[in-house]
């Protein structure tokens, strides 16, 4: 994808996101406690990408090994090497490839 298409998908993606539904995610989150012990809760497939650990990833070792033993097959924990916090920004055609590949397994 071309930088601009790029630039334009993104501001399009944020234009659908209001700051009271990204609120409501951690205000619900919060209700939760600890998060990471639900993945193996999960009924659904399930996607988790990590930025890479050298360059601002928020799941640091311990937890992305916590992430890896909690989900089961047919879900996947993926680390995307190259990629800051927004991996989807700075390795958009990674990511793209890792989403798809999750998608068309035909889960």
């Amino acid at each position: 994808m071309a930088h601009n298409q790029t630039r334009l998908f993104c501001l399009d993606a944020s234009s659908k996101v209001s700051r009271e539904a990204v609120v409501s995610v951690f205000a619900d989150t919060e209700k939760e406690g600890e998060l990471l012990p639900l993945l193996s809760k999960l009924a659904v497939p399930t996607l988790v990408v990590r930025a890479d650990r050298a360059l601002g990833s928020t799941l640091d070792e311990r937890a992305w090994e916590e992430v890896q033993a909690r989900l089961s097959a047919p879900s996947a924990a993926v680390e995307i090497a190259g990629a800051s916090h927004n991996i989807h920004r700075t390795r958009f055609a990674e990511f793209m490839q890792v989403v798809d590949g999750f998608l068309n397994k035909g889960v």
